[in-house]
């Protein structure tokens, strides 16, 4: 059985290109892979059938009015939820996590079910998911 790893990044070009680069790259290699992100980072992949994808929603409680931020705490819980349901269903050996708030999710959810996640930074300031993963 081959190991499987889920990639996971917003869909932001600084998030979603190098998630895509480095799932090529372990699908070569024979691994699965699969990319959980937002609507923006599926638009990279949908051309590519060779890939699975999850969608969730996330967004930052950060520069909101107090009902806004509430909503989004409930939309991140929400995620977390959702993430788990997808943990357990791919039961994937490893987790690799790109930035982004909907990378947030996923990650912390692996930290939850006590799987193993990498969190990638490429900015020389690290974001704030990946530093609240940290």
């Amino acid at each position: 059985m081959n190991k499987k790893i889920i990639f996971s990044g917003g869909g932001t070009g600084g998030h979603i290109f190098p998630a895509i680069h480095l799932m090529k790259h372990f699908f070569d290699k024979k691994y699965q892979v699969l990319l959980v992100t937002d609507i923006r980072g599926n638009n990279f992949i949908k051309n590519k059938t060779e890939y699975k994808s999850y969608i969730i929603k996330a967004g930052t409680p950060t520069n909101k009015n107090l009902v806004k931020k509430i909503l989004s705490f409930f939309l991140i819980l929400y995620s977390i939820i959702k993430s788990i349901f997808i943990l357990k269903k791919e039961k994937p050996d490893l987790i690799l996590g790109f930035g982004g708030y909907v990378s947030f999710p996923i990650c912390f959810a692996s930290k939850l079910l006590n799987l193993p996640f990498i969190i990638y930074e490429s900015n020389i300031k690290m974001g704030r998911a990946n530093k609240y993963l940290s």
